[in-house]
């Protein structure tokens, strides 16, 4: 079984600025923290998005979209709207989730790949 982590969003909110602003303005948020600049913003309410290139405490630039009063956002993780984050793949004898990379050809982890032998021997056990 995969798992499968798409970019949902980092953060959402309402332009409370004016009408045809070049720079989103949120009083809520910090994006100083977030840091902002690589992730795409997109407008919600006009259907617009591109990556942030600038943004302050309570402002962030995106090229080409602009903001009315009211406009809503999503501040994604990635540069790209709905990018794999991260995923998983669930260990078929252990039932515990590994990136794929860690499993092996049989999709098993190599920590579990002798669990039965390590179960007869106690080590599961004493653990």
């Amino acid at each position: 079984m995969k798992e499968v982590y798409k970019d949902e969003g980092l953060l959402t909110g309402t332009h409370t600025g004016g009408v045809g602003d070049v720079a989103l303005y949120d009083a809520d948020v910090h994006f100083d923290i977030t840091y902002a600049i690589g992730r795409l913003l997109e407008n919600v309410t006009k259907d617009t998005s591109a990556v942030v290139t600038a943004h302050t405490r309570n402002t962030c630039t995106a090229p080409a979209v602009t903001w009315d009063n009211g406009d809503t956002y999503i501040l994604y993780v990635e540069a790209a709207k709905n990018a794999v984050i991260s995923s998983t793949e669930v260990c078929r004898r252990s039932g515990f989730a590994y990136p794929r990379d860690e499993l092996g050809p049989d999709g098993i982890h190599p920590r579990h790949a002798d669990r039965d032998r390590r179960v007869m021997d106690g080590e599961m056990r004493r653990k």
